[in-house]
């Protein structure tokens, strides 16, 4: 595969850096990324969000979208033996269920209710897949199938990447901020996670800010009053020192400047949000209480509703679930 110059320093820095946006380090290589941007600007008069619900852990999708009859049907008992549902949520073929021979899981009627009203979808037969590839193909070894596809580590990163061929890839939430983070007018980033870390925000540009589903995360050692525990009449010498070595273009090593960057860049980001949500309008959905994900999401509500002070008219979200590993009490656990 040929890779020009531009490409490659990208593609390196980014690893050296774990990921790091160009911009966020190396003074003005950050050129080579945000010229990236520059050729892309769009603009929107609308608003749009990408919010990303991850199942961690393997979610048994044969027992979540199941068939109701026809030979399909046949088959999947079949298969499944002691593991077949009955008593599925029934799919309205008028709403795109194809034949009425589709169903969802049992504890599933919410998103049955939706899907029957048009207002979800199943995406089906989807993969990481490196090229097509038949039964016997993968059985023989005939045509490369995706490294590792047992390892749920692995195919969380493939998902999440779509890049099955490169253990290294930027995330494709990533990839459409940095195409479309020119649309915004604020300076808060495209990407906000809910659920930390994760590699489907990555991208070459745009670096994902990470929050609590209770609110902005402030920094300790940082002058903004009595929410930092660390500030006022005790500590403001170690308040002083830390915004010194923080200043711009004060720090000699590359890694230091990535660092204060980085940090700098973050305590403006909780301020405006923070700010933002201050005025934020009461939420009349309501979310089930004491449920990680439901907070998760409740925030992403929030944080949409101040788009307009925050400058947004395109915003990637990404929060997450888990305990989908089922290796025992199938039935039990994947209707909890």
């Amino acid at each position: 595969m040929h890779v020009n110059r531009r490409e490659f320093l990208r593609r390196t820095i980014c690893a050296a850096l774990g990921g790091a946006g160009l911009y966020s380090a190396l003074g003005n290589l950050r050129l080579v990324a945000a010229s990236v941007g520059a050729r892309h600007p769009y603009t929107f008069s609308d608003y749009k969000a990408l919010v990303c619900v991850f199942l961690y852990g393997g979610n048994d999708s044969f027992n979540t979208v199941v068939p109701v009859s026809g030979q399909a049907r046949t088959d999947y008992v079949a298969a499944r033996g002691a593991l077949a549902l009955d008593g599925l949520q029934a799919l309205n073929p008028a709403a795109g269920g194809g034949p009425g021979n589709y169903g969802l899981h049992p504890s599933m009627p919410e998103l049955a209710s939706l899907f029957n009203t048009g207002s979800a979808a199943i995406v089906a037969n989807v993969g990481s897949l490196l090229y097509p590839i038949t039964q016997a193909e993968y059985q023989d070894g005939s045509v490369p199938s995706p490294p590792q596809l047992f390892s749920h580590d692995d195919q969380s990163t493939q998902w999440q990447t779509s890049r099955p061929d490169d253990a290294n890839a930027n995330g494709w939430g990533g990839c459409i901020a940095d195409l479309l983070a020119s649309a915004n007018s604020g300076q808060v980033p495209m990407s906000l996670t809910l659920s930390g870390s994760n590699r489907f925000q990555r991208g070459a540009i745009v670096n994902p800010y990470a929050m609590d589903p209770s609110g902005v995360t402030r920094l300790n050692y940082s002058d903004d009053g009595p929410d930092s525990w660390i500030m006022g009449s005790d500590n403001t010498d170690g308040a002083t020192a830390y915004n010194a070595l923080i200043a711009p273009d004060t720090q000699a090593h590359v890694l230091e400047r990535a660092f204060a960057d980085a940090t700098t860049r973050s305590i403006a980001n909780y301020r405006l949000i923070a700010s933002a949500l201050a005025g934020a309008p009461v939420l009349t959905t309501p979310f089930p209480p004491d449920n990680d994900l439901a907070a998760q999401l409740q925030m992403v509500a929030q944080l949409i509703s101040v788009r307009a002070a925050l400058g947004m008219s395109r915003q990637v979200f990404f929060v997450s679930t888990g305990n989908y590993d089922t290796h025992s009490d199938q039935i039990v656990d994947q209707d909890s």
